[in-house]
């Protein structure tokens, strides 16, 4: 299995802030906590640039061209909304993840959003764009 992981923001896009910490800096953290154990799980992994704006690339209609999303079997781009019920727009909170119209099954996107839910954050979901 080959999977591409994508940091959310970045390129002068900070994403969601909440004291000191950056939604970007914290997802290219996050993508370099992941990377080593899907490889030690004997998964190929990709990085998407961390000096790119995946969003902005996406919104330019370059990013699957940027991403060569056509050599990987999954793509996983994380994000960090709202860091507490407080913060944020109300709207934000907690985890979801998002599946293009085209997947057939979610089985993997709702095992990341119980798994996370269980870590006590709210489950927002799988939702299809």
């Amino acid at each position: 299995m080959k999977i591409l992981l994508i940091a959310g923001h970045g390129a002068g896009d900070s994403g969601a802030v909440c004291g000191a910490y950056k939604e970007a800096d914290e997802t290219r953290n996050m993508v370099g906590l992941l990377r080593p154990i899907l490889e030690q799980r004997g998964i190929s992994v990709g990085v998407y640039p961390a000096s790119r704006n995946a969003y902005a690339d996406y919104k330019a209609g370059t990013l699957r061209a940027t991403a060569h999303a056509e050599l990987y079997d999954y793509v996983l781009e994380v994000h960090f909304n709202a860091c507490t019920v407080d913060h944020g727009d109300g709207k934000t909170k907690g985890v979801e993840c998002y599946v293009n119209s085209s997947e057939s099954g979610i089985g993997v996107e709702n095992a990341i959003c119980d798994a996370l839910h269980g870590l006590g954050f709210t489950n927002r979901g799988v939702k299809r764009y």
